[in-house]
């Protein structure tokens, strides 16, 4: 991952190029990054039609953070993500807004929808219990499904000369992903700050997840216990 001295441990993060704002930043958020989770240098080429934008090693893998400020309504204090901004460097704090992945698209068909499946159906596992080579391999598969609508790894605008572990588990993500009905997931998109002059200090956007809001929680709750009284009533 792509650095800048205002990082506070040797890690940054290049993930996709040309994500489109939806619009702009209404009011931004505060992330404090705390360093990386499961990760694994790689090697990686980024692609805009014959343009080379990144060419070298970078870090893959989880990012962890902490809300600075305030946490916002349906999230913990403490959270990680994986990186979705490709020409950006990771600045630390950066300020975002919270948005869904329902409104950025990309070079590829359907990448909200393709990169949400991904992160909601293994981040959490790897996070909890997962290796190294699980999360850099997730965010290959992050990454070339939103560059790319195949799963080669060495063709397309996102490419990668990892091999091994790495190579051959985010082969296997891709290859579920592409087998699955995708369509209509839904994850936490940090959007950062685009309205920054410098676009170089601007920062990188994130995936993630928020938890239930406390109303969403109650209404869970009470819907619960109107089922349990009619299972009840029906056996009395």
């Amino acid at each position: 991952m792509r650095m800048t001295t205002v990082l506070r441990s040797a890690v940054g993060g290049l993930v996709l190029f040309g994500v489109l704002l939806a619009s702009q930043p209404a009011a931004a958020d505060v992330i404090d990054f705390r360093g990386s989770g499961r990760s694994s240098a790689v090697g990686i080429t980024v692609l805009n039609g014959s343009t080379t934008l990144f060419s070298g090693n970078v870090m893959a893998g989880e990012l962890n953070w902490s809300w600075l400020g305030g946490t916002p309504e349906g999230f913990t204090t403490d959270f990680y993500s994986y990186c979705v901004d490709a020409t950006q460097y990771l600045r630390d704090p950066q300020y975002v807004s919270v948005r869904t992945t329902d409104l950025f698209s990309s070079g590829s068909a359907n990448a909200g929808a393709k990169v949400s499946w991904l992160f909601n159906t293994y981040a959490s596992g790897v996070h909890a219990s997962g290796t190294n080579v699980q999360g850099a391999a997730l965010q290959l598969a992050i990454w070339e499904a939103l560059y790319d609508s195949s799963q080669d790894l060495s063709a397309g605008s996102f490419r990668s000369n990892a091999t091994g572990a790495i190579l051959t588990q985010a082969q296997t993500y891709l290859t579920a992903l592409y087998s699955s009905n995708y369509l209509g997931s839904s994850a936490t998109w940090l959007d950062v700050d685009g309205n920054n002059p410098n676009p170089v200090f601007r920062g990188q956007d994130q995936i993630t997840h928020g938890v239930p809001e406390p109303s969403t929680l109650l209404l869970m709750g009470v819907a619960c216990l109107a089922m349990a009284r009619r299972r009840r009533a029906q056996q009395a």
